[in-house]
């Protein structure tokens, strides 16, 4: 089989960015342009597309390829009226596959001659495979037009319990204050360096595209955490930048996709509003979950907010899934939390009331100001009833919560 070599001249720092994404997914850099410009071509023609030219330091790297692959790299460049050298740019370093990120494996080829390096395929194209890691994963929104009904660390906890339940969970904070941030242990987020904001920064830069990923995941037990912080506040006045109203709305979606291949669970919290923001994460999620506290106020907010998931709904042209309503702060001993679960029942009939129901109590902030889940507190408070009863229907709520899920996967 002939093999012969692909020439390609790169400045010094673009043979580092060719070494950075081929080494991220364990490839030699033959590899790694294999799957870029032949597994994975554009798919249409991508007009105005002028390659960097400063060449000033060069130097050469060397791809094998077979009779075949030759010829279908030829036909993919000439379909962007491109040089070799020119789509292997285009492609390998200016627009490099999101799939570099999500974990994906390849089968590696059989070595037939090492002395002159050359590699051959059992088929042209190499075969890739789903890795471990790749899974089919569920994107929640928590969300509620009303403040105070307890999202933030209810966010917090159910992912702290999926976790201790064995499943892969990212948590991302989507609102300014930063609560999910500070539950997770960040004294003051004004301190990060960088947060989710960083990503909407570069994704209205760069006109709806996000090229790579930052380190500015925060690492815990049982949870993965995108942190958030005030400067979240002034993207939804930058996202008004992009006239294309889909990419406006695509945001968070976008950010996720750069993540999603490595978790079971991604939770969202919302701010409580009905703005971009929470548009793009009612977007950007498979189904949403709405905390709604024992008050009568709360109730009166859900019908501004069936209506505008309703608006959503003709808008995206997808059906917003409700996996169903938990209520929280309630105190069995009042006539009001009896009077709102029969009113919930009665006029949401169609919408599923979760079992959990999350009681009263100050012991919550008292947690989440010591950076602990309900179930952490009460392990350290054994002595307080209400942390246990807390702790308890936290981890009712997960499990319910895993149900659903195995039953929608089910087609049930």
């Amino acid at each position: 089989m002939d093999n012969k070599p692909k020439q390609f001249r790169l400045s010094f720092e673009e043979k580092d960015k060719l070494k950075e994404y081929s080494d991220r997914m364990s490839f030699n850099y033959t590899e790694y342009f294999k799957f870029c410009c032949l597994k994975y071509p554009p798919d249409e023609i991508i007009k105005g597309y002028k390659p960097s030219t400063d060449n000033s330091r060069e130097t050469t790297i060397q791809c094998r390829l077979n009779n075949q692959e030759r010829k279908t790299f030829d036909k993919f460049a000439k379909r962007l009226n491109m040089n070799a050298t020119e789509y292997f740019k285009y492609r390998c370093l200016d627009h490099p596959p999101n799939y570099i990120f999500y974990g994906y494996e390849i089968k590696m080829y059989n070595l037939i001659n090492f002395d002159l390096k050359l590699f051959e395929t059992q088929n042209t194209l190499k075969k890739f495979k789903r890795s471990k890691k790749m899974r089919n994963t569920k994107v929640i929104a928590m969300v509620n037009k009303k403040g105070g009904v307890g999202k933030s660390t209810s966010t917090f906890n159910l992912g702290y319990e999926l976790g201790r339940l064995g499943y892969k969970v990212l948590l991302i904070d989507y609102e300014g204050q930063g609560n999910v941030t500070m539950c997770a242990g960040v004294d003051d987020p004004k301190s990060l360096d960088r947060t989710v904001a960083d990503y909407i920064v570069d994704y209205v830069m760069k006109q709806g595209e996000l090229p790579r990923v930052y380190d500015i995941l925060i690492k815990t037990e049982y949870f993965d955490l995108l942190p958030s912080n005030k400067q979240l506040e002034s993207t939804e006045t930058m996202l008004a930048m992009l006239k294309n109203q889909t990419k406006q709305m695509k945001v968070l979606s976008t950010i996720i996709d750069l993540y999603k291949a490595d978790y079971d669970y991604i939770i969202i919290d919302c701010p409580a509003t009905l703005g971009t923001t929470t548009l793009n994460a009612i977007i950007a999620a498979d189904s949403i979950l709405i905390p709604i506290n024992a008050d009568e106020w709360a109730v009166r907010a859900m019908e501004d907010l069936f209506e505008t998931l309703a608006e959503v709904n003709e808008m995206i042209s997808k059906d917003i899934v409700i996996d169903g309503i938990f209520m929280t702060m309630t105190d069995k001993r009042t006539n009001m939390t009896k009077d709102i679960e029969d009113l919930l029942t009665e006029y949401y009939d169609d919408i599923h009331l979760m079992d959990a129901r999350i009681p009263f109590s100050t012991t919550v902030k008292d947690a989440n100001r010591n950076a602990l889940s309900s179930s952490q507190y009460a392990e350290s408070h054994k002595k307080s009833n209400v942390a246990g009863r807390i702790a308890e229907q936290y981890q009712l709520l997960a499990k319910e919560v895993v149900k659903i899920t195995e039953s929608e996967r089910a087609g049930e």
